[in-house]
């Protein structure tokens, strides 16, 4: 029997240890904490967004951060990486283009942006024993702004597909579109858990995400990037009924800012 070799890695991490609870935090927007029994990592981590009543304490108070996972360049999706950065011991995994451009234009510490953490759409990066990061397209533009305001192309937008040693395998969209090619990757790596964005305008609105829920598959299905400002019109009733009009077996659940819950 043919085994992928990503599952080979995947089950020598795995293989003897027991499944523990993975826990996540949604902060508003797209940002995110995992932590599982080895790591805590954060992925867009824009914490003072319009819509965290505490993101400034928790900003002050965030604790360990292994890594941090940046989707693409856009200000609401870096964040508070820069403060993060001088806070916490984290590194950051992004793609080649936006990791070489934050050191370049940004200012960003090279050696918390270090090369065998980049990566491109097709590749990964293992975490550690306890994860492994595997970069995914996403459909949507990227750009960052340097020190003197200036816009410069960002790299390519990606999304993260994440298998824990835990047995949870979570993907984090970004800010893309629905494209077609998402019925790939449940052909690769099934998803437990989908982080998908529903606001529309610019990402997918409440029906394209569900269209794309509907492709990838997963267990369980948990809105973001939605209701932060005006422009961001989709809401999480219009993606149950949307999620309802599509072949979908699995599980939608709406997550409270700032609660940890355990998967």
């Amino acid at each position: 029997m043919y085994v992928k070799p990503l599952f080979i890695s995947y089950f020598l991490l795995s293989c003897c240890t027991p499944l523990l609870a993975l826990e996540l935090t949604w902060f508003g927007h797209s940002a995110f904490r995992m932590k599982s029994k080895e790591l805590v990592l954060l992925i867009d981590p824009w914490l003072t967004n319009l819509k965290n009543p505490n993101g400034s304490e928790i900003l002050s108070k965030i604790g360990k951060v292994d890594y941090i996972l940046l989707s693409h360049g856009h200000g609401d999706h870096l964040g508070n990486t820069k403060d993060l950065l001088e806070t916490t011991s984290a590194r950051v995994v992004t793609s080649y283009g936006l990791g070489n451009q934050l050191i370049q234009l940004m200012e960003f510490p090279p050696h918390r942006v270090s090369q065998e953490l980049l990566g491109d759409v097709g590749g990964s990066v293992r975490l550690g024993n306890d994860a492994i990061v595997h970069f995914i397209n996403a459909r949507h533009s990227s750009e960052v702004v340097d020190t003197k305001g200036t816009i410069h192309y960002g790299g390519p937008a990606i999304g993260f597909l994440i298998q824990f040693r835990e047995g949870k395998t979570i993907y984090h969209t970004g800010d893309t579109d629905l494209y077609l090619d998402m019925k790939l990757i449940p052909a690769f790596y099934p998803v437990d858990i989908l982080l998908t964005c529903i606001g529309g305008q610019f990402t997918m609105d409440p029906k394209r995400a569900a269209l794309a829920t509907a492709l990838i598959s997963p267990k369980l299905v948990i809105p973001m990037h939605y209701g932060t400002y005006p422009l961001l019109k989709g809401t999480t009733e219009e993606f149950l009924t949307e999620i309802g009009q599509v072949e979908f077996d699995g599980k939608l659940r709406v997550l409270e800012i700032n609660k940890m819950y355990e998967f």
